[in-house]
């Protein structure tokens, strides 16, 4: 077995990757990013960076470079909204171009409690300048065409096993440290046609996929903001869900013999793997018809989904012990 040995073994040159790249580096800690893509994003993918991301590519000193890219440096930021595309404009939240934001961040330090202002900005060049700052770092090392095939953890080490994407070799890494900056699936919230809440993420009890909040209201926050916002759980909805390509490939896809929830057990593969599955609020759908990722399987179909699955599903990581399960909501339960 060809084994290679680095402190940290980061899985997923995107962003998250990156940026934990460039905090290790600047500590001297060694590490070793790998990615299955060929390089770095260059297609336009997010286009915009959040105040406190500005913040931390400041800390790190190279907020200025992202500031400069994106568009030019005197082209203002508003968001407008209009009946339709070359329609009426209704409203308009104005922004400063880029060239004026650090003086308008003065300018509103009495209300705004960051050091820098969103940034307009392709994700693909952020991607790159975080790129060139990490590669710079002596303890860094980045290679691409490789993809994560699996991994063993024992009491003081992972052992990550590598396949290159292009000549099918095969290596393993063994680490202190395995993190996983890709991602499994992605599902999306999911409204009915009266815009109460269909899908939010799937949260498990005694083995078996429910969805959350379902019903609720489309304005719904959740608790703590868990409807509006961002997060893990261990499956998402195949009625709206994004997935890799070679992520969706390396599990064998569906399962023909999956006949009780095939997207469930597409995410619970994918979680088995190491990987992370992801509900977003910022794609949202309306779906007015009846959709067969709903369907109730048999009672034969369910039992085998819950033998198959039960380890890794109860109890749900994501949903907390004194929370309601009938149905799951997010609620306080008294009686737990």
């Amino acid at each position: 077995m060809n084994v290679t040995e680095t402190p940290v073994l980061v899985i997923g040159a995107g962003p998250c990757g990156l940026m934990l790249a460039n905090e290790l580096g600047r500590r001297g800690v060694a590490a070793l990013v790998v990615d299955q893509e060929s390089g770095v994003a260059t297609a336009p993918q997010a286009n915009a960076t959040q105040a406190r991301s500005m913040e931390h590519y400041r800390r790190l000193g190279f907020a200025h470079e992202i500031r400069a890219l994106g568009m030019p440096g005197d082209h203002p930021t508003d968001v407008a909204y209009f009946t339709t595309y070359a329609g009426h404009e209704l409203a308009r939240a104005e922004f400063p171009p880029s060239s004026q934001a650090a003086t308008r961040a003065r300018e509103l330090a009495h209300i705004w409690n960051a050091a820098e202002l969103p940034h307009r900005v392709p994700q693909s060049l952020v991607e790159q300048t975080l790129y060139k700052h990490a590669s710079r770092l002596a303890s860094i090392g980045i290679e691409f065409n490789w993809r994560a095939t699996g991994f063993e953890e024992a009491d003081d080490h992972v052992l990550t096993h590598l396949a290159h994407v292009t000549t099918g070799a095969t290596r393993t890494i063994r680490s202190r440290y395995l993190f996983a900056a890709d991602g499994g699936a992605v599902g999306a919230r999911l409204l009915y046609g009266d815009d109460t809440l269909r899908h939010t993420g799937l949260t498990f009890r005694d083995g078996l996929p429910r969805p959350t909040r379902r019903g609720f209201e489309g304005s719904d926050r959740g608790y703590f903001g868990a409807t509006i916002s961002t997060r893990n759980c261990l499956a998402v909805s195949g009625a709206c869900m994004m997935v890799a390509r070679a992520a969706f490939d390396a599990v064998g896809g569906f399962q023909p013999d999956a006949s009780a929830y095939p997207d469930a057990d597409l995410c619970l593969r994918l979680r088995a793997t190491g990987l992370r599955n992801v509900h977003t609020p910022w794609a949202t759908l309306r779906l007015r018809d009846a959709s067969p990722w709903d369907a109730t399987p048999d009672d034969a179909d369910a039992s085998a989904f819950r033998a198959r699955w039960l380890r890794l599903t109860s109890p749900d990581p994501y949903y907390g012990a004194h929370l309601t399960l009938r149905p799951p909501t997010f609620e306080f339960d008294p009686t737990s």
